[in-house]
């Protein structure tokens, strides 16, 4: 028993001085520097592309734009996998984005299901797809709005990017939250409709990481 004990302090000892040698030391830090640079390239390509298309809506220059950025809180990729591949975003891009600008954290309650022309439930848009000689329904990834008021549906507008829809709408519920007296985000975005007052429990969380 005593050998096996000293067998493995040995081996453990062996591993210390591996994982801890001043090369392997250097390797890590060098590691976590290029990634920390990885992350800060694509935050700052993110925000340079927020800034110019609202520089472009709203007919001014670039340097006369500030920019907030706009997180949802739900599924922000810790500790998990997409197909074998570790998922980015989450406290990283969180912290990328903060060195540079403001940072709003925002429950993205049904920001991805409710159209933001007109604040009504949006469906699927089944598509008709044949493998291997059956019929099989899918969905690509497409909204449609099926509300016969809506603007965009008078317009001729009626299918809408899944992706592009909950963006736009994690911006409207993190503005009104913002902007709201009792922070509160639009109806259709709220998790608690009926909460009335301002208290953390029952309202859509809000946070802002960096004040403006």
């Amino acid at each position: 028993m005593a050998l096996w004990n000293q067998n493995q302090l040995s081996v453990k000892n062996t591993l210390r001085d591996f994982y801890y040698s001043p090369s392997a030391m250097n390797e890590r830090r060098h590691q976590t520097i290029r990634n920390n640079l990885v992350y800060s390239k694509l935050a700052r390509a993110e925000r340079h592309y927020v800034k110019k298309v609202a520089a472009d809506k709203l007919y001014l220059k670039k340097k006369e734009v500030t920019v907030m950025m706009l997180i949802g809180l739900a599924e922000m990729g810790f500790n998990t996998f997409l197909k074998g591949r570790p998922r980015r975003g989450g406290k990283k891009f969180r912290s990328a984005h903060y060195h540079s600008t403001a940072v709003g954290l925002q429950n993205e309650h049904r920001s991805s299901q409710t159209c933001v022309f007109c604040f009504s439930p949006l469906e699927l848009l089944p598509s008709n797809i044949v493998k291997n000689g059956k019929k099989k329904k899918t969905s690509h990834g497409a909204l449609i709005c099926t509300n016969p008021d809506c603007p965009a549906v008078k317009a001729g507008y009626t299918t809408f990017n899944r992706d592009s829809v909950g963006a736009t709408g994690i911006g409207l519920a993190g503005i009104t939250t913002l902007l709201s007296p009792d922070r509160i985000p639009l109806p259709p975005y709220n998790p608690s409709p009926t909460t009335t007052t301002t208290s953390p429990t029952t309202t859509s969380k809000f946070q802002l990481d960096q004040k403006i």
